[in-house]
């Protein structure tokens, strides 16, 4: 009878651990989000990332995993100048991203993660106008 009640206790914490791996997907990345620190912006499309790093325009090339999160270092950037304090944020900002190795996403707050689960940036959703 004990090795019963043992083994329905053991099946019930597998599925209610099973279920806890389910809810906890990571939702996509795909969308617009703006900086909740700066003027800087990301927008994901399926293969590509690109926006505004308060300065200038940049674009790369990303893969997801999980929750893991690899932006290319082959990041293209224009060249505009801006002022210094502008500038050292936007340096700032673009190696951010290439430092990025985890995200977290609800699906309105997005923040991207290095490898030790530092806090790189955090972002909103910005809405789609219909």
């Amino acid at each position: 009878m004990l090795k019963r009640i043992v083994t329905f206790f053991a099946a019930m914490l597998l599925i209610s651990g099973c279920s806890t791996m389910q809810t906890s997907a990571h939702k996509p990345l795909i969308g617009d989000w703006k900086s909740t620190t700066s003027n800087a912006t990301i927008h994901f499309d399926e293969r590509r990332v690109s926006g505004s790093d308060g300065c200038n325009r940049y674009g790369s090339s990303y893969t997801t995993s999980g929750d893991t999160l690899m932006i290319s270092d082959k990041m293209m950037s224009t060249m505009m100048m801006c002022e210094e304090v502008k500038m050292k944020k936007a340096d700032q900002f673009r190696q951010s991203l290439l430092e990025t190795k985890h995200y977290r996403n609800d699906g309105n707050k997005l923040l991207l993660l290095n490898g030790s689960g530092a806090l790189l940036g955090e972002f909103t959703l910005i809405p789609k106008i219909p």
